[in-house]
Parts: structure tokens; C-alpha cells; sequence
């Protein structure tokens, strides 16, 4: 029912929404409207909204705003009911209270105020249906010569960066610097840019839609030029379909990314469109290198990673009985048994590397140095009576992936932990204190030698690397969580979007405090997602709720797919 009401919800609002474009714009409807007032008969029954009202504005009745403004009152009245039934889609009863916003703000006073509202949702939904896209089209009516802007940033450029090609925006340390050299030329700057890049998007919407469906994307660069867009936002090399605010293969699968940087920009030449299974193209950003792939390769890519969490999740305890009866400082395998141990329990990044980032050292679990590492022994305390007998540990603290300062402490309360410390202690034995701490025989163990350790633990069919290791504690309890206390059911959607995400939250929390690791001093449930819970089983949360990612926890998530 959840769904069916949605899709209903759905139409409903595409069907507002054509309406009130040709009523308050005059805009010729391309949906047919009567195909989505009897798609959205389910949504308008299930509230008991005024249907024959409804009908009356698919007829444009000369009533109109006033079947409109009796309709926006109902709607105000069903709104908490509807964002409690259509919790499972929250854009959808947020788009109704758009469409109530718009129909109050129709006035002579707010006329405008409600155009730019319907703009923008007309926009929105255009994404993914060329109908309503060319509601829209005709009433983009902006100078698309770019020139202008680009002679006046030139001048800017002139002033401050003279070697600064004046077709090229200024990088972060750039603008920091020309807005400390001259805010006001800071701020001309900025208008000037999003001036420049707005014109390029609207250019790109205004073609596509007019076509009435996805376009190649050259010929919309071809086009763009003919209207005086110098810098458009599709790169020169991008080989593939746009539509009127997004990326698509030549085959048409849509790619998983709203814009493309132009900056060091290229195709994959060995992408096969039968397959999809590599990146389709890449770019260059100031943090490195974006690769960007089809929505459909992501979403197998996230099945296949959680897949491979349950396999590890089930042989962790054979495999930890197996590593566990090696651990010493002698042997390759009794050194590398200490290191998964280690690693077990404090969630650390294996680090295939000593990364860098701004001129900083950067290490993991592989790369550790004597000076990371501090032990502390087994002492004796007498107070009064009492004489107490504190248990050694070992605490670790480096600068890990992206700077970001990192504490583990193991304390040997059982026999495995303070075998682990023992070899520690002798691993740093007669070295410096820039010296690696994981030898054997003078050598560090490689990426590949602890590579094929552990695949040979968990088996070679399992996918297990060092990477998804680490992530082995978290997500057994992560998983604990999702099998024995999730509380939502899509079939009983009495929940909301911040119902799940406090759920979440509270159980990487959880979690954090569960293994006692610390980042940057404090546990918080950030520090679970980006150090103990594969991004895949994060993303569970979500989709057995039926729920959208918050964009903010789906950038931690991506932060945390990256390896080192």
C-alpha cells in the first residue's frame, strides 16, 4: 500500500503542478493531464480530498483559483496525516505542502513569489520526466551570451592573478586570497561565476527540454555555443547523453553524479556498456580524482559489499581461532596474527601506504612506527588493605587518513590481548623510533603478504581484503542491531525519514562505545560510520525502511568507501 500510495501522491503532484504552469504561466501542457488526475485517484481517496474539485481544475473551470484555494485548505488539513502515511517518501508530502504554498501565495500581492516557487519544483521534477521539463522550457527567457561576464572576470583576473587565463575560476587558496586582497572584487567574483555557470545550466535545461527527451550530449555543447555559452557544464570530452540536469551513458544508463568537473576530465576507454562494470569517466578535483559511475553499477556494487560483510561476519570466529593460535613476535604468520588481532579490536585503517596530506604523514595499521606506540605495564597498587593489580596496555596514537588524529588502546584483560601486547613489546626491541613496527626477520610485512593472509583465513571465494577486516566487530553488531532491534516495517509506515536517522545514529554510538576507539579525542556516532561499520551495512539503515540517505550521513558513507 505504501508504495502504490506514493506513486500516487506522485502523479497528484505532477499533476498540480502542470496545472498551475499553464495557469499562472500559460504554458501548454505536454502531460496528459487526465492520465495522472486518474493515477492519483488512489492518493486522493485515501484523504478524502475534494475530488470533484479536482476535476473542475483538470477542466480549467473559470473557478479556477477558487477550486485551487479550497483544494490548498483540504490539503493543509491532511498534510500531518499524509507525512506520516508517506513517511517511507518524504519528498512526496513535501512536494504537496510546496504545491499548498504555491496555490496561497497566487495572489496579485505574491504572484511572483509564487512563480519562483513553481519554478523551482517544475525544475525538480523535471529530472526524471521530459513532460514536465517542457513546461518549463519556454519560460526561460535569459541572455545566454556569456561574454560579457568572462571580459568583466578578466578584468578581475588582470588585477590580481596576471597569469590566470580569465576562462579559468579561481581554485580555494585563490579566492581565500583575492577575498583577503579585496572583498570587493571577492564578492564581483563570486556573482560573476555563479552568473556564468547558471547560464550554462539553464542553456543545457532549455535544449534538452525543448527536445522532449535526452539528448547526445555534443550536440547540446554545439547548440549552447550557437547561444553564446562559452563554458558550458558538459566537458568537451564527455562522450554520452544529458538530459535537463543530469548525465547519461550513450546507452542511456544515468550516472551517478548532477554535474561534472571539466578540470583534468576523461573517458574510460575500456568501459563496456554490456557489462557496466568499471567507472564510465573521471575528473580531477583539488583532493585528487573523482571517478564517476552509473547509479545501476552502484547499487550492484553495495550488494556485492554487503554480501561480502555477511560471508566475513559468519567465518570471523574459525578464522579468529586460526590467528589467534599464532600470535607471536618470531614468525611471519605469528606477526600477522598480532596485527589482525590488533586490528580486530581497534577498528584501525590497514594503510597500504604512509599517505600525505598537506605535508603531513599519514599512517595505518601496516605503517605503524616504534614512536606511535607507548606501552604501559602491569602494576601493583596498595591502598589500605587493598593491593590491586592494574593489567598492561598498549596505546597507539598517529595521524590517519586525511590527517584526522587517531588514539587505539588495547589493554590485556584476557590471555589473547596480552599476547598481542607481548609481541609489541618485543617487535620494538632494538629499533628507532622512526622504525616500522610490524617486521619479520629485519622486513615489514607488505600489503600483500597480509593480503593473502586473510583471504586464506575467511577463504579465497569470500572477497575478504584487509580493508573489510577492520570493519569485521563493528558490523557483527551493527548487523546484532538490524536483526534484533530494528523497529521499523515498510508495511507499517508510522515512522519518518528522522525517525530512522536518530535510530541510526544512537546505534553507531553504540557501537563507538562498544569498542572504545577515539578520533580526535571523543566517540560520537560519526566516529562509528567513518571507522567500524562497512558503508554498505550503514546504508541497511535505510533501505530496509525504504528511506533516502541523508545527503550528509551519504557523504560520510562515500569518505568512508575510500580505502586509505
Amino acid at each position: 500500500m505504501a508504495g502504490e500510495l506514493t506513486s500516487s501522491a506522485n502523479a497528484f503532484v505532477t499533476h498540480m503542478v502542470t496545472m498551475l504552469n499553464f495557469r499562472l504561466n500559460g504554458t501548454k501542457p505536454q502531460v496528459n493531464v487526465n492520465t495522472e488526475y486518474m493515477r492519483s485517484m488512489p492518493f486522493l481517496s485515501f484523504f478524502a480530498l475534494p475530488i470533484q474539485d479536482i476535476q473542475r481544475l483538470t477542466q480549467l473551470s473559470p473557478a479556477f483559483d477558487a477550486d485551487a484555494a479550497k483544494l490548498a485548505v483540504a490539503l493543509s488539513a491532511q498534510l500531518p496525516h499524509m507525512q506520516q502515511s508517506l513517511s517511507v517518501a518524504p519528498q512526496s508530502s513535501k512536494n504537496v505542502s510546496r504545491i499548498i504554498d504555491i496555490i496561497k501565495n497566487n495572489t496579485p500581492a505574491k504572484i511572483d513569489k509564487a512563480r519562483t516557487s513553481l519554478q523551482k519544483l517544475t525544475r525538480e521534477l523535471s529530472a526524471t520526466n521530459a513532460d514536465v521539463a517542457s513546461q518549463l522550457s519556454g519560460d526561460i527567457s535569459l541572455d545566454f551570451n556569456q561574454k560579457q561576464y568572462f571580459d568583466e572576470l578578466g578584468e578581475i583576473m588582470k588585477r590580481h592573478f596576471p597569469k590566470q587565463p580569465s576562462m579559468r575560476f579561481l581554485n580555494g587558496s585563490q579566492s581565500t586570497e583575492l577575498k583577503n586582497a579585496d572583498p570587493t572584487d571577492h564578492r564581483r567574483y563570486l556573482d560573476l561565476k555563479n552568473k556564468i555557470i547558471k547560464i550554462a545550466k539553464d542553456s543545457q535545461f532549455k535544449i534538452v527540454a525543448d527536445s522532449g527527451g535526452l539528448m547526445d550530449a555534443q550536440e547540446v555543447r554545439k547548440i549552447q555555443r550557437e547561444m553564446g555559452v562559452i563554458r558550458s557544464t558538459i566537458p568537451a570530452g564527455f562522450i554520452g547523453k544529458v538530459g535537463p540536469t543530469g548525465f547519461f551513458t550513450s546507452a542511456g544508463k544515468q550516472l551517478d553524479a548532477t554535474s561534472l568537473n571539466t578540470t583534468g576530465f576523461e573517458m574510460n576507454k575500456n568501459y563496456d556498456p554490456e557489462t557496466d562494470d568499471s567507472y564510465y569517466c573521471k575528473y580531477d578535483v583539488l583532493s585528487g580524482s573523482v571517478t564517476v559511475y552509473t547509479q545501476d553499477y552502484i547499487k550492484r556494487a553495495n550488494s556485492r559489499k554487503f554480501s561480502i560483510v555477511k560471508t566475513a561476519i559468519e567465518r570471523q570466529y574459525d578464522a579468529a581461532d586460526k590467528w589467534r593460535s599464532e600470535i607471536n613476535a618470531t614468525t611471519m604468520r605469528g606477526v600477522l596474527g598480532a596485527m589482525l588481532e590488533f586490528t580486530y579490536r581497534c577498528a584501525c585503517r590497514p594503510s597500504t601506504k604512509i599517505g600525505n596530506t598537506k605535508g603531513e604523514a599519514t599512517y595505518g595499521l601496516r605503517t605503524f612506527l616504534v614512536k606511535h606506540v607507548k606501552v604501559n605495564p602491569s602494576k601493583i597498587l596498595r591502598e589500605d588493605d587493598k593491593t590491586t593489580i592494574t593489567p598492561p596496555s598498549v596505546e597507539v596514537t598517529y595521524s590517519g587518513k586525511d590527517a584526522q588524529p587517531q588514539h587505539h588502546v588495547l589493554v590485556g584483560n584476557d590471555p589473547i590481548a596480552k599476547r598481542v601486547i607481548a609481541t609489541i613489546v618485543q617487535l620494538r626491541v632494538g629499533k628507532q623510533p622512526d622504525d616500522p613496527l610490524w617486521t619479520v626477520n629485519g622486513e615489514q610485512v607488505s600489503n600483500s603478504v597480509l593480503g593473502t593472509y586473510v583471504r586464506n583465513l575467511f577463504g579465497k571465494d569470500s572477497g575478504v581484503t584487509p580493508h573489510k577486516f577492520r570493519h569485521i566487530k563493528g558490523n557483527t553488531l551493527a548487523m546484532k542491531i538490524l536483526e534484533n532491534e530494528y523497529p521499523f516495517d515498510p508495511k507499517l509506515p508510522a515512522y519518518t525519514q528522522k525517525d530512522v536517522k536518530e535510530f541510526f545514529e544512537k546505534s553507531m554510538e553504540r557501537i563507538g562505545a562498544e569498542l572504545g576507539h577515539f578520533s580526535g579525542g571523543e566517540t560520537t556516532w560519526k566516529t562509528a560510520v567513518e571507522n567500524y561499520v562497512d558503508p554498505s551495512v550503514s546504508l541497511e539503515f535505510f533501505t530496509r525502511a525504504n528511506m533516502q540517505v541523508p545527503p550528509t550521513i551519504a557523504r560520510m558513507l562515500k569518505s568512508a568507501s575510500d580505502e586509505d
